[in-house]
C-alpha cells in the first residue's frame, strides 16, 4: 500500500519530463509503444518521458495549445493482487479513487475545487473506468485502464471537448 501511495503521489507531482520513447507519424504526433506492455496510445509533439524506476512507473506527457495530455504507466503486482482476493476492478477503482482524491485536493489547494464525476464505472475487459471534472475553464478527463502488467491512467485537460486533438488522443489508447 505504501508503494502504491507513493507512485500516486510522484502521477500528481511528475511536471518536468525528459524527452524520450516514441515514433514520429509525420503529422505533429508520435505513437508511443510502451516496451514490455502491451499499449499504444499517440501524444502531439514534443512527448516528455519521465520514469520512476523504484516505483515500477513511466509517465508520458504532451501540451498542445490550451490542452495537455498525460499517460502513466504503472507495474502491477499481480501475484500480490491475487494472494489479496482482489479483482481487476477493485485494483482499478482503488487506484482511481487514491489518484482522484490526491488531485482534488492538489486542484482545491489552487483555488479550484473540482468534482469528478464517473462516467464509465463498471470494468468491462481492460477498461476503461473514466470520470470527468471541471478544473477552472477546463475539462479534465481521467480514463484508467488494467491488464496483468500494469495499470494505466490515461488523462487529458482541454477547453473545448469537441477538439479534434482531445479526442485524437483518448481514441489512441489501445490495450
Amino acid at each position: 500500500m505504501r508503494k502504491l501511495r507513493t507512485a500516486i503521489m510522484s502521477l500528481i507531482i511528475f511536471s518536468a519530463f525528459a524527452a524520450g520513447g516514441a515514433s514520429a507519424q509525420g503529422d505533429g504526433w508520435q505513437t508511443i509503444a510502451v516496451p514490455g506492455v502491451p499499449v499504444k496510445f499517440s501524444l502531439p509533439e514534443p512527448v516528455k518521458m519521465n520514469e520512476e524506476a523504484s516505483q515500477g512507473l513511466v509517465v508520458y506527457a504532451a501540451r498542445k495549445e490550451k490542452m495537455s495530455f498525460k499517460v502513466s504507466v504503472m507495474k502491477r503486482n499481480l501475484q500480490e493482487d491475487k494472494a489479496k482476493g482482489l479483482s481487476d476492478e477493485a485494483v482499478l477503482k482503488i487506484f482511481a479513487t487514491r489518484l482522484l482524491t490526491a488531485s482534488k485536493q492538489m486542484f482545491a489547494q489552487m483555488g479550484f475545487p473540482t468534482e469528478f464525476k464517473p462516467t464509465v464505472d463498471k470494468l468491462e475487459g481492460h477498461g476503461p473506468l473514466e470520470y470527468v471534472g471541471q478544473v477552472g475553464k477546463a475539462t479534465v478527463t481521467n480514463r484508467f485502464y488494467i491488464n496483468d502488467q500494469g495499470i494505466y491512467w490515461v488523462e487529458a485537460t482541454t477547453q473545448d471537448l469537441a477538439n479534434q486533438d482531445y479526442k485524437r488522443f483518448l481514441d489512441s489508447f489501445t490495450i
